[in-house]
C-alpha cells in the first residue's frame, strides 16, 4: 500500500500486545479458559486463541467449550503457557492448532473460591427416568466425586443408590431405624407427649410403632396414653388407706388378698379376676395352712352372714365392683347380722385377736333378737388386745326380744250364787194387792272393802190395767171401757214395766245389769183368754247379766340395767323385769227380773188374777 503521505507505522509489537490494523499495537487480552462459542469470539480478543472443547467425558458436566491461548513460536505470548497450562495440539473448527490448554482436562476448577461446585446428575437403578441431583466440588484444582443429596424419608430413592428410604428402613423392609420416622415417614415419637413418661419408636414389634415408655418410678395402670404413667411408687407396704402405693390397680396389696363380690362364686380361687361370693369363705380360706393372705377386699353390696375375724386378717368393705376404687360412701359395704350361732356370737365376732387385724368401712346391722329376753349383738369382743382395729364402720343393733311372761297370780275366792226366785202365784183380784212374789237375794261379798255382792231379783206384782184413756186402775166394774190390745194395736201410752232386777255391786266402769222389766197381761173376755198387751212387749223375766272380769293387775316394770352384761356362759343378758300388780276384782251378777202378771177385769168361773213370778238374785263377784 502507497501512502500520498509518508507516515510512520508499528511492524511488530512486543509480547502481550497485538497490532491493530498495522497501525497501532495494544494489550492482548489472556480469554484462556474463557466460556467461548466459536474461535472468532477467542481470536478478535486474543489473536492465534480457538475456541476447544475440553473435559472428561465421564463426568459430562465437566465437558464445556472455552478458548485456549495460541503458543506457537507467532503468539504473542510467546511459546511459554501459564503454570497449570500445557501446549497443546487440538483440533478446533478443522485445523490443528497449538493452544494452551489446562493440565487437567478442564477450566471449572481454575481461580474459584473454595467450596465452589457444579451441579452433578445420577441416574437411579430403581428408574432410568428418575435421576437425582448432586454437587461436584473443587478439591485441590480438580472436581471430586459427585456428591448426592443425603437421603429423606419420603418414598423415593433421593441418593440414586437403588434404596429406596435407606437409613430409614431395615432389611425387612420395616420404618424401624429412626425415632423421627416410627413404621412410616414423618411418624415422630419424639412429639408425642405423656405425663410422667416419653415416647420411643418400639423397632421389636412386627409393624413399628410410637410406645410410651414411664419414667422411673412411674407406673401406667390404665394400659392407655391418655393419662400418662399416672400412679408413682411409693416405697413400703400397700394397705387400703386411699392411695395405690404399689401401683397395682387395688388400693391396697392384691398380691396378699382376697376378694370378695356379690357376682363372686365360693368355689373361685378368690382372686381380682375370680372373687369369692362370701366374707365367710375369704376368711375360712386365709385361716388355712401357708395361705399368706393379709387381707379381705369386699366390693360393695349387701351380705347376709355372721362373720368371725381370723387373727392376722384385715377385712375392708367400701371398693367398687370393679376393685378400682375404694370410697366406703361410694361403695356402701352392709354385713346383715342372722341368728347367732357356733362361734358366731353376733354379726362380727373377734374372739382372740391378738396380731394386727382390722375391720373397716362396713355397715354392721345386728339381727333381732328371737329368743324371749334376747339381746341383738353387732360386734361381740373377747380376749382381743389393741392390735384389733375396729374403725370407720357404722354399727346398728337390731331389736332385743321381749322377756318371759311372769307366771299368773294367785286367783281370788270363788264367787256364791244368789238365791232362788219364788214362782208365781194365782189370787182373786180382791186379794192380789194384798200379795206378791219377792225377788232373790243376790250373793253378799267384800272384797278389800269393796262390795262385789250380786244384784236382787225382780219382785212380782198385781197387774195393772189401763182405761182407754190411758189411766191406770181399770177394773171389772166398767169392762168396756178398759184397753183391749187383741186387736195387736200398740196401746199408747205403755203401762209402767215392772219387776226388773238388780244390778251387781263391784267397778262403777263395769256394773252387771238387772234383767229388763216385763208388761202385764190383761183380758175382758170373761172366759180367761190370754189376749192383753202387744205381743212382742217382753212378758217372760230375764236373766240378769253376767259380773265383769276384773280388770288384768299393771304390767311390771322392764329391766332397768339397759346395758346388760355377760353372764357365766359369755351370753349377754340384762336383768328380770319386777312382777306386775293385782288384778281387781270381778263384779257381782246382775239379778233376774219377775214374769209378768195377768188381769182379768170380768170375772168368770175359775179365772183369777195371776202375779209373776220372781226373778232370781244375781252371784256375788271374785275378789
Amino acid at each position: 500500500m502507497t501512502r500520498a503521505t509518508p507516515l510512520c507505522v508499528a511492524d511488530d509489537c512486543a509480547p502481550g500486545f497485538q497490532l491493530i490494523d498495522g497501525v497501532a499495537c495494544i494489550p492482548t487480552d489472556d480469554v484462556i479458559c474463557d466460556p467461548c462459542t466459536d474461535s472468532a469470539s477467542c481470536s478478535t480478543r486474543s489473536p492465534g486463541s480457538a475456541c476447544v472443547e475440553i473435559g472428561d467425558p465421564a463426568i459430562p458436566e465437566t465437558v464445556i467449550s472455552v478458548c485456549g491461548r495460541d503458543c506457537s513460536p507467532e503468539s504473542s505470548f510467546g511459546e511459554a503457557c501459564p503454570q497449570g497450562f500445557s501446549c497443546q495440539q487440538t483440533l478446533s473448527e478443522g485445523v490443528i492448532l497449538s493452544q494452551c490448554l489446562p493440565d487437567m482436562g478442564h477450566c471449572l476448577c481454575l481461580n474459584q473460591p473454595e467450596g465452589f461446585s457444579i451441579p452433578c446428575h445420577v441416574e437411579s437403578p430403581l428408574n432410568p427416568a428418575l435421576t437425582c441431583q448432586g454437587r461436584r466440588s473443587c478439591e485441590g484444582g480438580n472436581f471430586g466425586a459427585c456428591v448426592l443429596p443425603e437421603e429423606v424419608c419420603d418414598g423415593v430413592d433421593n441418593d440414586c443408590d437403588g434404596v429406596i428410604d435407606n437409613g430409614y428402613r431395615d432389611e425387612q423392609g420395616r420404618y424401624s431405624l429412626n425415632p423421627n420416622h416410627c413404621g412410616r415417614c414423618q411418624l415422630s415419637c419424639a412429639q408425642l407427649s405423656y405425663p410422667n413418661a416419653e415416647a420411643t419408636c418400639d423397632q421389636s414389634a412386627e409393624q413399628p410403632r410410637c410406645q410410651m415408655i414411664c419414667a422411673p418410678g412411674f407406673i401406667d395402670l390404665e394400659n392407655g396414653s391418655d393419662d400418662g404413667c399416672e400412679c408413682e411408687l411409693i416405697p413400703g407396704e400397700d394397705h387400703p388407706d386411699g392411695e395405690d402405693q404399689n401401683c397395682d390397680g387395688v388400693d391396697g396389696d392384691r398380691a396378699v388378698a382376697l376378694f370378695v363380690s356379690k357376682t363372686g362364686d365360693d368355689q373361685a380361687t378368690g382372686s381380682l379376676e375370680e372373687p369369692l361370693l362370701t366374707i365367710s369363705r375369704a376368711l375360712e380360706l386365709a385361716s388355712g395352712p401357708q395361705a399368706g393372705i393379709r387381707d379381705v377386699y369386699v366390693a360393695t353390696g349387701v351380705y347376709s352372714e355372721n362373720i368371725v375375724l381370723v387373727d392376722g386378717v384385715s377385712v375392708y368393705g367400701g371398693y367398687a365392683l370393679d376393685f378400682k376404687d375404694r370410697d366406703p360412701s361410694e361403695h356402701p359395704t352392709t354385713l346383715f347380722g342372722q341368728p347367732t350361732s357356733g362361734e358366731a356370737k353376733g354379726t362380727v365376732t373377734a374372739d382372740g385377736i391378738t396380731s394386727a387385724t382390722e375391720l373397716n368401712g362396713f355397715s354392721i346391722y345386728g339381727a333381732n333378737a328371737s329368743t324371749p329376753g334376747g339381746n341383738s349383738v353387732a360386734v361381740y369382743l373377747i380376749n382381743s388386745g389393741s392390735a384389733l382395729q375396729i374403725s370407720d364402720n357404722e354399727v346398728i343393733a337390731g331389736n332385743g326380744a321381749p322377756g318371759q311372761r311372769g307366771g299368773g297370780g294367785t286367783s281370788g275366792a270363788t264367787g256364791v250364787g244368789g238365791t232362788r226366785g219364788q214362782d208365781a202365784i194365782t189370787s182373786s183380784s180382791a186379794t192380789c194387792s194384798n200379795q206378791g212374789t219377792a225377788g232373790g237375794e243376790g250373793g253378799a261379798r267384800s272384797c278389800g272393802g269393796q262390795s262385789v255382792r250380786g244384784g236382787g231379783g225382780g219382785s212380782g206384782h198385781c197387774p195393772l190395767t189401763q182405761w182407754e184413756s190411758g189411766v191406770l186402775g181399770c177394773s171389772s166394774s166398767s169392762p168396756s171401757l178398759c184397753r183391749n190390745s187383741c186387736t195387736e194395736e200398740l196401746c199408747d201410752p205403755l203401762p209402767p214395766p215392772q219387776g226388773a232386777g238388780e244390778s251387781g255391786s263391784g267397778s262403777a266402769s263395769a256394773l252387771a245389769t238387772g234383767g229388763a222389766p216385763t208388761y202385764d197381761r190383761w183380758s175382758d173376755r170373761g172366759y180367761c183368754d190370754i189376749c192383753g198387751l202387744y205381743p212382742n212387749l217382753p212378758h217372760l223375766g230375764n236373766p240378769g247379766a253376767d259380773g265383769a272380769d276384773g280388770n288384768q293387775g299393771t304390767s311390771g316394770q322392764g329391766c332397768m340395767e339397759s346395758a346388760g352384761a355377760l353372764n357365766a356362759q359369755l351370753i349377754w343378758e340384762s336383768a328380770s323385769g319386777l312382777s306386775g300388780g293385782a288384778g281387781l276384782h270381778g263384779t257381782g251378777g246382775g239379778g233376774g227380773s219377775a214374769g209378768s202378771g195377768f188381769d182379768t177385769t170380768v170375772l168368770g168361773a175359775g179365772c183369777y188374777d195371776t202375779i209373776g213370778g220372781s226373778g232370781g238374785g244375781g252371784g256375788l263377784g271374785c275378789c
